[in-house]
């Protein structure tokens, strides 16, 4: 592996959260994915550049809000009466630099043999889980969506803002990659069989899971990719090799309904697909 030996500083950067604006509006975000980790390299004579691709899986909620399953008591808060709970959704399209998502992995590839014999910048690997927040539906989306004056601060109160908890990252996992050839990487982007992130706000929510393989080979003129995946289905989804996206599904931006939920559960309607293509006619990016 190449070693990073520069001090790399991951900045939070805070979206503004608008309701017209339509970034996200949760108090939460997570760090940017870092799309180059570069190593430096000697500058003498015989050094040369090394060809890297780093590849961004994202799921996300694309609309503002999720009601809570009727039939679940934690969908509620109170008693005399119950009051409903929406969940806070991401918010938002498709989007790289997005700091909105249920999950995200970033992993970034050498696939040039010369370059690096495992094909793995070092470091390089993250699993990063987003937040999810409850709120009073009757309070929260009295204007139709719920935003930062829906956050009162007061957690378990009855009023607006309920409940928050931080996803596990634990079930998401990024194997190592394994070279088929001396211009050719693969590597796979999964979560256990125990499951992936979820609703911690919720007992027994199903997980979101996925299981993509990524090969990349850069033996012609051109850098090409062969994506062959399965996943829920649910909520949103989007893959991308050095920024160009490979990979994008969405349910639309309309709120999430128990249906959508279903497709959560393990083998229920899971989506299969095999997407090949080239990097934008352009090679990857390059590091000393």
């Amino acid at each position: 592996m190449i070693c990073v030996r520069a001090t790399l500083a991951l900045l939070a950067v805070v979206c503004a959260a608008l309701a017209s604006t339509g970034c996200c509006s949760r108090a939460y975000q997570g760090p940017r994915p870092v799309l180059a980790l570069a190593a430096p390299r000697d500058r003498n004579q015989n050094a040369r550049p090394v060809e890297t691709f780093t590849i961004v899986f994202s799921t996300f909620i694309p609309s503002n809000y999720v009601l809570g399953p009727g039939l679940h008591p934690q969908s509620f808060c109170g008693l005399v009466p119950p009051k409903r709970l929406a969940f806070a959704g991401d918010d938002r399209g498709f989007d790289v630099d997005s700091t909105c998502y249920r999950a995200r992995q970033v992993v970034t590839i050498i696939p040039e043999e010369d370059d690096d014999p495992d094909g793995l910048l070092e470091g390089a690997k993250q699993n990063l889980g987003g937040l999810s927040e409850s709120f009073v539906a009757s309070q929260a989306l009295a204007d139709g969506r719920i935003d930062d004056r829906d956050r009162d601060g007061v957690l378990g109160d009855g009023e607006f803002k309920q409940g928050e908890s931080a996803a596990v990252a634990d079930g998401m996992l990024i194997d190592d990659p394994v070279r088929l050839g001396p211009h050719t990487v693969y590597v796979r982007l999964r979560t256990a069989r125990t499951g992936g992130p979820r609703n911690r706000l919720v007992i027994g929510a199903p997980s979101i899971d996925w299981d993509f393989g990524i090969t990349i080979d850069t033996s012609g003129p051109e850098p090409t990719y062969e994506v062959v995946g399965a996943w829920d289905g649910y909520p949103a989804a989007e893959l991308y090799i050095n920024r160009q996206p490979v990979f994008r599904s969405t349910p639309g931006n309309r709120p999430g309904s128990f249906v959508d939920l279903l497709k959560l559960l393990p083998g229920y309607a899971d989506t299969r697909f095999v997407t090949r293509g080239t990097l934008n006619g352009k090679r990857g990016a390059r590091i000393w």
